[in-house]
């Protein structure tokens, strides 16, 4: 005997969530870059993983948390969201 199972998904799960991606560094050192761009490729695989998620944006800072340094990426995200 054949049964045929349907599954019926909810009218969230159909609903396509809009993602960004943050990624920082400390310094423009090599190993500091080489760090930023194994962030930004682990979080676009993961993205890219669910099939209801889009990816947006990346925002990336280069900060140094001693000095202060704005986060502009940090600050653009924030903004981003908001709206």
């Amino acid at each position: 005997m054949n049964k045929k199972t349907n599954l019926i998904l909810s009218k969230k799960q159909f609903q396509i969530q809009r993602v960004g991606i943050y990624a920082r560094v400390s310094t423009t050192d090599k190993e500091q870059l080489n760090s930023l761009v194994a962030q930004i490729s682990a979080l676009t695989r993961l993205v890219y993983h669910y099939y209801n998620w889009k990816l947006v944006d990346i925002y990336i800072d280069i900060a140094s948390e001693k000095t202060k340094s704005s986060r502009k990426g940090f600050s653009r995200m924030v903004e981003d969201i908001k709206k």
